[in-house]
């Protein structure tokens, strides 16, 4: 049965959801468990005042749910628990919900142009609103910055923490659901105009985008951007790794 674990901050929310019980062990178990130790590991980075925790095993996602850590595996939005789950996630609170996927298995395969069709063909799918389902996956992995890759077979404690430190820099940075969802939508409707209009229309989302991200960066002004760009260099070149 899929699971999810809940984590209660003062002003600040977590799930980590994913598709196998396994990957959800008892925090006794975790030491060979090195997807949940990330999911873990990058939630330890806020502050832990009036900590609490909870599993739930059915499909209900907790409506204070703020942030979500996706543990993604091959297959795993092929399931009926991670359908669930993101359309629920859609409708809460507006879907200001920021999710980052964590791609946990090395065969993992990116949803495809062609996903909804895909999934139309999935007997026990058809009770979801899969139009939409389809575009949160997709809201989710167009962005390609906002995802972290981790391969927990060949992970030491060092490399957990690393990739800790960057889901949870990703994580504090993503836009909420909705905006995805919005830019998504956009897109669709572009593709159906003229050449002219598409051009005007995407001339004008370059002007929003360069507003928005000036609008963001004053915001996030706390958020040490080198220090991800360091991790970044890590991640990407393992012999800069190799020092620490």
């Amino acid at each position: 049965m899929a699971r999810g674990k809940f984590y209660h901050w003062p002003r600040c929310h977590v799930a980590t959801l994913t598709r196998s019980p396994g990957l959800m062990a008892p925090l006794l178990q975790q030491q060979t468990c090195e997807e949940v130790r990330l999911g873990e590991e990058a939630i330890r980075t806020i502050p832990e005042n009036g900590l609490e925790r909870e599993v739930w095993e059915e499909n209900t996602v907790p409506k204070e749910v703020m942030y979500v850590l996706l543990v993604c595996s091959d297959g795993c939005f092929e399931t009926q628990g991670f359908a669930s789950w993101l359309l629920q996630l859609r409708s809460l609170n507006g879907a200001q919900v920021a999710i980052l996927p964590i791609i946990a298995e090395s065969g993992f395969r990116f949803p495809s142009l062609t996903f909804h069709s895909e999934l139309l063909r999935i007997p026990h799918l058809q009770s979801f609103d899969l139009g939409s389902y389809a575009k949160i996956i997709r809201a989710l992995f167009g962005e390609l910055w906002f995802f972290v890759a981790f391969t927990p077979q060949s992970c030491g404690s060092k490399e957990l923490h690393l990739r800790a430190e960057q889901a949870h820099a990703l994580l504090v940075l993503a836009r909420p659901l909705a905006e995805r969802l919005a830019a998504v939508e956009a897109e669709t409707k572009v593709q159906d105009q003229d050449e002219d209009t598409q051009k005007a229309v995407i001339a004008m989302k370059t002007i929003s985008s360069g507003s928005n991200l000036s609008l963001t960066a004053t915001v996030r002004s706390d958020l040490d951007m080198a220090f991800m760009a360091e991790i970044y260099q890590m991640y990407f070149n393992p012999t800069v790794g190799e020092r620490f």
